[in-house]
């Protein structure tokens, strides 16, 4: 005799985009925080003085992706990634000057 066995649901894992629209509900638009705005302008700075120095891309663009992938981790909340010890790779760049560097005849 050959009894069927019971059906067990099975548990989907949710599908990526209703996961994506739920963080994506969770960001709501705020206004950037002073030291988000500091982290943009070393950003910034960083940007110069890698053209400036002749950086490579691989190099610049690496210590700033490492830098966005754990601000992301906390939902973009800068706030949160320093609390729990996130140091940016990109800091202080906005306080150096042409005289820590050098001149360049390039606009910027």
């Amino acid at each position: 005799m050959n009894k069927k066995a019971a059906a067990v649901p099975i548990k989907r894992a949710p599908r990526r985009g209703k996961v994506k629209a739920r963080i994506m509900a969770e960001l709501q638009p705020r206004l950037m925080s002073e030291a988000e705005a500091a982290y943009l302008r070393d950003v910034q700075a960083f940007i110069e003085f890698a053209k400036r120095n002749g950086l490579t891309f691989q190099a610049t663009v690496n210590p700033l992706l490492s830098d966005l992938n754990e601000i992301i981790r906390d939902g973009f909340d800068f706030g949160q990634a320093l609390s729990r010890g996130f140091k940016p790779k990109v800091s202080k760049y906005a306080q150096i000057t042409s005289e820590d560097f050098g001149e360049n005849d390039e606009e910027p």
